[in-house]
């Protein structure tokens, strides 16, 4: 359901749309997160994830009434910030546990992260945002975002794509990009807004390789059954440190044009 959802962007984690059934919460231990603000999110998030049995009643039975002063109507502040890290720290947790590793968890998790980026790049220069985590396992989640942000950068950011080369890979029916990591999803994210169908991803990695990444299955590239029709998307980085022998960059040039 959470994947239909999401496909069909109509996911909302309002508490007024869901009901549920008391003894199904307490035998999952599914609760509002406490202490932070947007609670709401994680507890449909893992709500609909534990459910057994769903139904979608598409019908209206109640009017949201927006008033000024509300937490969603009031500015944002680093009490935002704070619940969306929260929020995402817990449903990765709640994901890995259970190993529900699939498009709609996601993408929501990639949603709540873009957010958290355009939160921080917001804020950052007018608070000092860890004063706002007050408890020690908080600050340490904080943390841990400010280690990840160069990649969380990575992720969230859409690369042009070069005209000629998305003219070639148009060619193909289906595409499939060689990488699970930051820039990996990167090109994903870049090539779809190029409605470019990517199907799904190879990886040269042995061990700790994912099987499902942004939703899509993940193959070892020397076991992956590949029809005529795709196209591989690989991914080359080249890094040059000039100031320690400026000699390299002849070389990785000579390289490259070979």
């Amino acid at each position: 359901m959470l994947d239909e959802f999401l496909r069909r962007d109509e996911w909302t984690c309002y508490p007024q749309r869901t009901f549920w059934r008391r003894e199904f919460l307490q035998q999952n231990g599914i609760r509002y997160l406490e202490g932070c603000v947007q609670e709401d999110e994680f507890f449909t998030f893992a709500g609909i994830l534990a459910a057994e049995r769903v139904r979608y009643v598409r019908k209206r039975y109640f009017t949201l009434r927006i008033r000024p002063n509300s937490i969603m109507t009031s500015p944002k502040s680093p009490i935002n910030f704070h619940g969306r890290l929260m929020n995402i720290h817990y449903m990765n947790e709640f994901v890995a546990k259970r190993g529900l590793h699939t498009y709609g968890t996601e993408t929501n998790v990639a949603n709540m992260c873009r957010c958290a980026l355009s939160l921080y790049e917001t804020l950052k220069d007018k608070f000092n945002l860890e004063d706002f985590f007050f408890k020690e396992p908080d600050k340490t989640i904080y943390r841990r975002f400010l280690n990840r942000l160069p990649l969380e950068r990575v992720e969230n950011e859409l690369y042009p794509v070069d005209s000629e080369a998305l003219e070639e890979i148009r060619k193909y029916r289906i595409a499939r990009v060689c990488g699970t990591g930051p820039l990996g999803r990167a090109v994903c994210k870049a090539l779809e807004s190029y409605n470019v169908l990517i199907e799904g991803f190879l990886t040269n990695e042995s061990e700790n390789a994912p099987t499902i990444f942004m939703g899509r299955s993940v193959e070892k590239i020397e076991e992956a059954e590949i029809p005529n029709d795709v196209i591989f998307i690989v991914i080359v980085i080249v890094i040059v440190i000039v100031a320690a022998r400026p000699a390299l960059w002849e070389e990785i040039r000579a390289a490259l044009e070979k």
